[in-house]
Parts: C-alpha cells; sequence; structure tokens
C-alpha cells in the first residue's frame, strides 16, 4: 500500500490519539489511509492482549462529563486534578490526579496485576494479535513500549513481545539515563532498542554518541520533524 520507488512510508498509531483506540480501530484506520507499515502504541497492543484496565480511566471520564455540565465547579467525589479544576495542564486539562486512599489503593492493585499479567503473557495471544495485523496486510515495524522505568521482568516481556509481533525495534523516548538502563536488555535479546528525539538537539553541546556507545543493539529513531522544529536545521542524508 504505502510503499514507493522502494520507499516504505508507516505511520506511529499515536497519530490516532484522539480516535477511538485498540487494534482493531488501528486496523480500520490504516486501511482508511492506505498506511500498511505502523509504529504500534504498546496501548493498543496490551489491551489487545487482554492487559488489566486501569480504574482512572473510568474515574478521569466522570470528571470530564461533570467539567462538561458545572465548568466551574470542581468534581463531586473522586479524583481531582491537582491545583483546581482544569488543573496545571491549563484549561480542561487534567494536570497530576489526586485521588482518595480508597481509589489509590485500586490504583496499587492495578499497577500489580499489571507486573504480573506482563511477566505472564500469554504468547499464543501475541501470535493471534500478529496475525490478526498480517491478515489485513499490516505490519508493526516498531512498538512503542517504552519501557525504560519498568521493572527487569517486564523490560524482558517487552522484547519478547515486540520480537514475537515481527518488529525491527522497540521505541523509548531519547535520553542517556534510558538507554544505559535498556541497552543490556537489548544486548542479552539481540534486539534493537531505538530512541526517538525530540527537543535534544536544540541543546548545545548535546551528541547522541555516548547513547550510541551504550550497547551495541541501541539505535535512534530519528525524528527529522522534530529536529528540524527545534534546530531550523536541515537534515540531509
Amino acid at each position: 500500500w504505502s510503499k514507493f520507488g522502494g520507499v516504505q512510508l508507516g505511520c506511529i498509531t499515536y497519530s490516532w490519539r484522539s480516535m477511538p483506540a485498540g487494534l482493531e480501530n488501528i486496523v480500520k484506520y490504516c486501511k482508511q489511509s492506505n498506511i500498511n507499515s505502523i509504529e504500534l502504541m504498546s496501548a493498543d497492543l496490551e489491551t489487545y492482549l487482554g492487559i488489566p484496565e486501569n480504574p482512572a480511566n473510568a474515574w478521569r471520564e466522570q470528571m470530564m462529563a461533570q467539567m462538561r455540565q458545572q465548568p466551574q465547579a470542581a468534581p463531586a467525589g473522586g479524583p481531582r486534578p491537582a491545583g483546581g479544576p482544569g488543573g496545571p495542564g491549563g484549561p480542561g486539562g487534567f494536570g497530576r490526579m489526586q485521588y482518595t486512599p480508597e481509589q489509590q489503593a485500586q490504583i496499587d492493585k492495578y499497577n500489580q496485576d499489571v507486573v504480573e499479567f506482563r511477566k505472564n503473557i500469554d504468547m499464543n495471544k501475541v501470535a493471534q494479535a500478529k496475525q490478526f495485523l498480517a491478515d489485513n496486510g499490516i505490519d508493526a515495524h516498531i512498538v512503542k513500549f517504552a519501557p525504560a522505568r519498568w521493572s527487569d521482568d517486564e523490560i524482558r516481556y517487552a522484547f519478547k513481545v515486540a520480537k514475537a509481533m515481527g518488529a525491527g525495534a522497540i521505541t523509548e523516548e531519547l535520553s542517556q539515563e534510558a538507554a544505559e538502563r535498556l541497552a543490556p536488555f537489548a544486548d542479552e535479546a539481540k534486539f534493537p532498542i531505538a530512541f526517538h528525539n525530540h527537543m535534544q538537539y536544540a541543546t548545545e553541546g548535546f551528541s547522541c554518541d555516548p547513547i550510541l556507545a551504550a550497547g551495541e543493539a541501541v539505535m535512534l529513531n530519528f525524528d527529522t520533524g522534530h529536529y528540524f522544529g527545534s534546530t531550523g536545521k536541515e537534515f540531509t542524508i
């Protein structure tokens, strides 16, 4: 579909973040856009795999409904945006959620359940996800797990699942800390971790060389748009 002159074009599924999520919807959006190669956000994949649902999602929806009905009123019960209605993220934003002790207990249990889910992932379900994409002519060339802050077991899960999905790499945000954390796991799995840039190249003296030196399987998921937008410099190969 989206290969022209031997050059494969694709899309990160984050581009559809304002639309209904889920692997089934991603397939629909790909067909509508004539895209057959994607950088797959892990939330869409893990939902398909059966990851426990975050209870905060329902609380967030409840808060939004209350704020739409009474824009100037703080939500009655449930989590509140830090700093008052709208939160520090601006009008209509959430900012950092503040939970009751009971809700925090639910969040803590959810986090534990997620770790257990990842440690005991059913690889047959991963195979089904890959086949579902393949049956629709779609290849996940990257899976964006962004696992630098995860436990060791969860990081190994990310590499195992991305490899089983037929991806060429996992994506993580570009930083020296993340590179040093993930490089040993990438080398162990013999599977690339590709770091995605935002504004880093606009920082005077910045170099990605120390990041690339963290391990043999460390690569770049180089975003030319972010590079030009932050530096004003054109990029040539």
